[in-house]
C-alpha cells in the first residue's frame, strides 16, 4: 500500500498515505499490516492522513492489522481513514480494523493511544454522512488510564470525533450493521455503537446493530 514516514509519523493508505485532494470513488481490497512503526501512526484502508479534503465514494473491504505490540505510542486505524480534518461521505467499510494484545504499562508516562473506527479512527473535521461499517472493529490494547488522550476509543463509525466549540462536527446517516458476526469490542477504554469519545459532535439519523463486547469503563 501506498506509505509514507516522516521520521515521526507513519502514514499508510490502501489507495493514498497523506493526502491533500479529493479522493473519490475508489476502492481497496489489500491487506495493510503494520507491523513497527513511528510514534505516530495514521492508517487507513483508503487514506491513512487527510488534510481538509473530501474523500466521497469509497470503500475498504480488506483488513487493516496492527502488529506493532510496543507501547508509549499514538495509533489512528480506521476503515476508510485514520485520521482526517476533511469531510467523509457515502464510504462503506467492510475490513476488518484491529490492533494486537497490548498491555498496560506501569507508568501512566509510558501511556499509549489506540483510536480505531469503522470509518474515521480520528476525525477533526466537518462531516460523516450517509457511511456504513459492517467490519469488525476490535482494540486490544489493554490500559489502565482513564484519561481521554491515553485511553483507547473505538467507534463503529469514528473512534474519536473531535469538535470544538466554534467548529461542531457533524455525523448523520451512518449505520454499523452486523455482517458475518462482525462486532465491536475493545479491552478497556471508550466504545460506542458509532461514535467511541465525542467532543462537540452533533449525531443525526444514525444506527447500530453491532454487538458490543469487552467494555472496559
Amino acid at each position: 500500500c501506498p506509505s509514507t514516514d516522516d521520521g515521526t509519523h507513519t502514514y499508510a493508505g490502501g489507495v493514498v498515505g497523506r493526502n491533500g485532494g479529493q479522493v473519490s470513488d475508489s476502492d481497496n481490497t489489500g491487506t495493510i499490516t503494520v507491523t513497527a512503526g513511528c510514534l505516530a501512526q495514521r492508517i487507513g484502508g483508503i487514506v491513512g492522513q487527510n488534510y481538509d479534503s473530501d474523500i466521497e465514494g469509497c470503500e475498504s473491504s480488506g483488513e487493516i492489522i496492527c502488529n506493532d505490540v510496543v507501547v508509549k505510542k499514538v495509533r489512528y486505524y480506521g476503515g476508510i481513514v485514520g485520521y482526517s480534518t476533511g469531510t467523509v461521505s457515502s464510504c462503506t467499510n467492510t475490513a476488518t480494523v484491529s490492533t494486537a494484545k497490548m498491555s498496560s504499562v506501569s507508568s501512566e508516562a509510558d501511556y499509549t493511544s489506540n483510536v480505531l473506527g469503522g470509518i474515521a479512527g480520528y476525525f477533526a473535521g466537518t462531516s460523516v454522512t450517509l457511511c456504513e461499517n459492517t467490519g469488525t472493529i476490535s482494540n486490544n490494547y489493554y490500559c489502565n488510564s482513564t484519561s481521554y488522550d491515553t485511553a483507547p476509543h473505538t467507534g463503529g463509525i469514528v473512534g474519536h470525533a473531535k469538535g470544538t466549540s466554534s467548529a461542531r462536527i457533524s455525523v448523520s446517516s451512518c449505520e454499523v450493521i452486523t455482517s458475518k458476526n462482525s462486532k465491536l469490542s475493545s479491552k478497556r477504554g471508550w466504545i460506542g455503537g458509532v461514535i467511541g469519545y465525542a467532543e462537540y459532535t452533533d449525531i443525526s439519523s444514525c444506527s447500530n446493530n453491532m454487538s458490543i463486547s469487552d467494555a472496559g469503563y
